[in-house]
């Protein structure tokens, strides 16, 4: 993929995430206008609890959801201005990651509807739809940390392609139990252990390659950018299980500042290096 045809790919994703940030506003402002929660597994439970940052609040997953894509689009914005002229694989697959990740927004679709007027068939599709970018985006973070241990191909469409293509793949194949929606505003979170861990083992791995690359390349930067994607994916993983104000207190942070160090620690290597 050459620098023109990844920016103008870029470009497409930033007005794809201007237009899910919008929605995600919207359909976030039902929710919190609606407070449609009774659909929600187990909240009466829950909400017994009195400390306010460490009991289950939907409002906060909520808001999770609704910073998703809106970070999304910063961070594509970010990167195009970055890399205009700078060819990195890395962030080619890191973009695809970061656009990924803004799909999240579609769980919001289960906050703000009235679940009782759909046939569950139906809105269960949804789970597989962002069970689908999650698996997307974890394997480009990964496939993102094999080509900086060694650049094997400059086909990068293809390869994206083929990461795509795999998550669309399992994706069909996971079971989705149609019954009611999870704390996490998702179906089918019963069923879905084999597939957390497959993104759990590749968000480690992602990691541990980035700190082989600067084992490699014996470069400080890159031990930068190893820790930079350790802390995102920590920050990543505490938004996505947001149940609390704490978890999104604590996650929000820690994804952006991974974030940016890992971009600014890419973005040195390959402009100096």
């Amino acid at each position: 993929m050459t620098i023109a045809g990844r920016n103008k790919t870029q470009l497409i994703a930033i007005a794809a995430m201007i237009v899910l940030s919008v929605v995600s506003i919207v359909l976030g402002i039902m929710f919190f206008v609606n407070n449609n929660i009774e659909n929600i597994a187990e909240i009466k439970s829950l909400l017994r609890q009195n400390f306010f940052l460490t009991s289950y609040q939907p409002p906060a997953v909520a808001l999770s959801i609704i910073v998703f894509p809106i970070l999304s689009l910063i961070f594509l914005i970010f990167i195009y201005n970055m890399f205009k002229t700078t060819h990195a694989v890395e962030i080619s697959f890191f973009v695809a990651f970061i656009f990924a990740i803004g799909f999240e927004s579609l769980r919001l679709i289960f906050a703000a509807s009235n679940l009782a007027n759909m046939l569950s068939e139906n809105i269960s599709l949804i789970s597989r739809v962002v069970y689908f970018f999650r698996l997307s985006a974890i394997f480009a973070l990964f496939v993102s940390s094999v080509f900086a241990i060694k650049v094997m191909s400059r086909q990068i469409s293809y390869v994206l392609f083929a990461v795509f293509f795999v998550a669309f793949l399992l994706t069909v194949s996971m079971p989705i139990n149609n019954i009611q929606v999870n704390k996490f505003f998702l179906f089918g979170d019963d069923n879905s252990y084999p597939y957390k861990f497959i993104l759990f083992f590749g968000s480690f791995v992602a990691c541990v390659n980035y700190f082989i690359a600067y084992a490699l390349k014996n470069s400080k930067v890159y031990l930068k950018a190893a820790l930079g994607i350790s802390i995102l994916v920590i920050g990543y993983w505490f938004m996505v299980y947001t149940s609390t104000y704490l978890f999104l207190l604590l996650g929000l942070p820690i994804f952006v500042l991974g974030s940016i160090l890992f971009v600014l620690s890419i973005h040195t290597y390959h402009l100096w290096e």
